[in-house]
């Protein structure tokens, strides 16, 4: 059964060194001139150098995004424990009403 009719995956091999990292970016079928539009920026992006330049500054904003030392719990156990609270509240008062009827 195809789930996805619109959808073809091509099955290719990229070599890719060590240090360098894969992207990849998902087009509709027809859309050639999307296609070319696209890759005429990378290029561009390439020569000027950009690339490397965003990919640096992305690494050194998740290096700091990496300095919170704090557990998933710390960080949204809160979060957790409201949602739990009002979902039990919200059961009581259903309770309740049903039993008025």
């Amino acid at each position: 059964m195809d789930i996805y009719p619109n959808v073809v995956i091509a099955d290719i091999e990229i070599e890719v060194p060590e240090e360098k990292t894969a992207q990849s970016i998902a087009f509709p079928k027809e859309s050639q001139a999307l296609i070319t539009e696209v890759n005429q920026i990378i290029a561009e992006m390439q020569k000027e150098g950009l690339i490397e330049e965003l990919l640096e500054k992305n690494i050194e904003e998740a290096k700091v995004g990496d300095i919170d030392s704090r557990s998933t719990l710390q960080i949204y156990g809160p979060l957790f424990l409201k949602g739990a609270l009002t979902t039990i509240g919200v059961a009581f008062v259903c309770v309740i009403a049903k039993n008025l009827e």
